[in-house]
């Protein structure tokens, strides 16, 4: 299987370089390949240059376009996609420091099913204090500054791993670091150039692709790094945020995309509203327009510690159609984690892979807030008893 990561850039050298640098680590299963297709829009800072001066271990196409009216993110992007030939896109900004098995993770999710939109998350550096020299022989988290966790992962942690279980799943498609096939990009049409400045143009394509049927899953272990650059919530990008949310909701007059405006109170710079509080209230404001009211009523628990079987997942699937469902997946299989994080049902399938000691608290906490149905172990270990 063949990857096409499309990477937009512009005015960005010194944050290129590196990111480009580290995507000469990536491990690939056998038979599996990739590309990279660079999209300069218009720079004047020698980013041409310095990447050809680059000694990679992967094809790069380079392609720069000069700036313009017409330049944006999507017209870059669709540049970039015209030129791919990979079964699998995906979608990376060059401001990102990628570990070696970040290919890989977004492919192993292909590989097993052509309707997916794959998410993964970053976490934010706080400076760019690494050696560029050292990253050019290796990879290691050791070797990187402080992080910072994205805002999202609080999505995660209040709806579970389980993307799908949101009616706005669509808006977490951020264009820098998720992949879907070619395909079904195709299908969809590309990205729509009415986008201008900043915001958008990319949840504009989920959404269409979220109306095809496609299943939005989020990979764990996808996790990119953010470099440091100042990046502001400023009058300016708000107001480029207000005329794409208008193009937004033009293409679009569902009561979905119009409840997009809820999210005003975190992108107006006289507000602010913490980002999760903001969001909470549009997944909440459409679950309401769609009659999905909140659960009210206990809950099943499983936890499952060895793979499950066709019965037994089928079993637990069905039983997220009677109440909602909390799974704590200790058996670290891939096929068990899929089938559950693609599941169709009627009530939210909470499913958390391998969840850290303070994530089980909190699971807890959710889960004493329902009162528990009923509660089942999948191939509980058999503790050894000593004399």
């Amino acid at each position: 299987m063949k990857a096409s990561i499309i990477m937009p850039t512009y005015n960005s050298v010194k944050l290129i370089i590196p990111c480009l640098i580290t995507l000469n680590h990536q491990v690939l299963e056998e038979g599996d390949s990739f590309e990279v297709i660079v999209v300069d829009d218009g720079s004047n800072d020698g980013t041409g240059e310095a990447i050809h001066e680059l000694i990679l271990k992967y094809a790069l196409k380079y392609f720069y376009i000069d700036r313009s009216l017409a330049s944006s993110r999507a017209a870059a992007r669709n540049l970039g996609l015209t030129e791919a030939d990979g079964e699998v896109i995906i979608f990376l900004d060059g401001d990102h420091l990628v570990p070696p098995h970040f290919i890989q993770e977004h492919l192993r999710y292909h590989r097993e099913r052509d309707d997916l939109v794959v998410i993964g998350f970053r976490n934010y550096l706080t400076s760019n204090d690494f050696d560029v020299e050292k990253l050019k022989t290796e990879f290691r988290e050791d070797l990187l500054p402080e992080q910072l966790p994205a805002d999202r992962l609080l999505a995660i942690d209040a709806f579970s791993e389980k993307m799908s279980n949101l009616e706005t799943v669509w808006y977490f498609f951020f264009t820098c670091n998720a992949s879907v096939s070619r395909r079904n990009i195709q299908e969809a049409g590309l990205f729509h150039e009415g986008f201008k400045g900043w915001g958008l143009e990319d949840c504009e394509l989920a959404y269409r692709l979220y109306q095809q049927g496609l299943t939005f899953v989020y990979a764990k272990n996808a996790l990119i790094y953010h470099m440091y650059h100042p990046s502001e919530y400023d009058e300016n990008r708000y107001q480029n945020w207000l005329k794409n949310l208008h193009t937004f909701q033009e293409l679009h007059p569902s009561i979905d995309v119009q409840l997009l405006q809820l999210l005003k109170l975190f992108f107006n710079p006289e507000i602010r509203l913490f980002w999760f509080d903001s969001y909470l209230r549009f997944e909440y404001a459409v679950r309401a327009a769609h009659g999905n009211l909140p659960y009210k009523g206990p809950v099943s628990v499983y936890t499952v510690h060895s793979p499950l079987d066709d019965a037994s997942l089928n079993e637990l699937i069905r039983e997220a159609d009677e109440r909602v469902v909390f799974v704590i997946d200790e058996s670290r299989d891939f096929r068990t984690s899929l089938s559950l994080l693609c599941a169709a049902s009627k009530y939210d399938l909470m499913y958390y892979s391998a969840p850290s000691c303070p994530q089980k608290e909190m699971i807890f906490r959710q889960i004493a807030q329902y009162g528990v149905w009923r509660q089942v172990d999948y191939g509980k270990p058999i503790k050894e008893e000593h004399p």
